[in-house]
C-alpha cells in the first residue's frame, strides 16, 4: 500500500451513508489535514466501524496523522451498532490525532455479550485504541450514548498484556459533551471510558455531564476522567503506569 497524504480544501457534506476510511486489512496509514474545514455525515454504512476514519495506523504514532478536522452531523446525530465508533477515528492502531473537533452525536447500540472480546468502544475522538496513540488539542462537543465502553475523548484503550509495548498520550484536550450509559455493564467516563493501557493525560479539561439513559440501569463504572485497570502512580516508569497531571474536572470527587 502506497502512502497517500491528503488535505481538505473546503467543507464537505455527505448525504449518502458514509463508509469510514480504512479497514483492518487496508488501514489508513498516511496523513490527513482538514485545514480547519469540516466533514458533515448524515449516517454511516452498517459495519464494524463508525466515524470519518475506520481503522488507522500501523503500530507507530509517528507515521499516521489526522489533524485540523471538524466533524459534524445532523441535530439528531447518527445511530450505529458498530463495534468501534468515534467522531474522528473508530480504531487506532498507532496514530497522532491533533487539533480535531467532534460535533457528531453518536448513539451506539452495540452490546458486547462475549467476555473474551476485549476490543470495542465509543469515543468523541477515538472509539478504540490498541497501539501507540497521541491525541493533542482535540475537543468533543457532542453527546455520546453507548451500551459499551464510552468516553468523551476515547471509548476504550486496551493491551492484552499490560507490559506489552504501547503508550497512550492525551494532552490539551477538552470534553464538553454529555456522556450517557445505556447499559448497566457500561464503563462511562468524561475522557477515557476504560483503559488497560499505559497512559498519560496532561493539561486536559472535562466539563461535560455523565449520566444514563432514562429507563436503563446505572453504569457499571463511571468516573469524571478515566476508568483504569493497572498500576496507578505518578512515580513509576510511564511505560508501565497511569499518570494524570494538571487537569480540571467538573466533579470534586470520583474524578478518576
Amino acid at each position: 500500500q502506497g502512502r497517500v497524504d491528503a488535505y481538505l480544501k473546503d467543507n464537505i457534506e455527505i448525504t449518502d451513508a458514509w463508509t469510514p476510511i480504512g479497514t483492518r486489512d487496508y488501514p489508513f496509514t498516511s496523513s490527513f489535514d482538514g485545514q480547519g474545514y469540516s466533514i458533515t455525515i448524515s449516517s454511516c454504512a452498517d459495519g464494524e466501524y463508525a466515524g470519518v476514519f475506520g481503522y488507522v495506523g500501523n503500530q507507530s504514532a509517528s507515521t499516521t496523522s489526522i489533524s485540523n478536522l471538524v466533524v459534524k452531523g445532523p441535530d439528531a446525530g447518527i445511530t450505529t451498532s458498530a463495534q468501534y465508533a468515534g467522531g474522528i477515528v473508530a480504531y487506532s492502531y498507532g496514530a497522532t490525532i491533533s487539533n480535531c473537533v467532534n460535533k457528531l452525536k453518536i448513539d451506539n447500540t452495540y452490546v458486547n455479550s462475549d467476555s473474551s472480546v476485549k476490543e470495542f468502544g465509543t469515543g468523541g475522538i477515538v472509539g478504540f485504541v490498541k497501539k501507540d496513540t497521541k491525541i493533542e488539542g482535540c475537543v468533543n462537543f457532542a453527546e455520546l450514548v453507548s451500551k459499551s465502553s464510552v468516553g468523551g475523548i476515547i471509548g476504550k484503550a486496551y493491551l492484552d498484556d499490560w507490559y506489552e509495548q504501547g503508550k497512550l498520550n492525551i494532552q490539551k484536550c477538552i470534553n464538553l459533551g454529555t456522556i450517557k450509559s445505556a447499559n448497566s455493564k457500561t464503563y462511562v467516563s468524561g475522557f477515557v471510558g476504560y483503559s488497560h493501557f499505559p497512559i498519560e493525560i496532561k493539561d486536559c479539561i472535562h466539563l461535560g455531564n455523565i449520566t444514563y439513559v432514562d429507563g436503563s440501569s446505572y453504569p457499571y463504572y463511571d468516573s469524571g476522567f478515566i476508568n483504569a485497570n493497572g498500576p496507578s502512580t505518578t512515580n513509576s516508569n510511564l511505560n508501565h503506569s497511569i499518570k494524570i497531571s494538571n487537569y480540571k474536572c467538573k466533579f470534586k470527587t470520583n474524578c478518576w
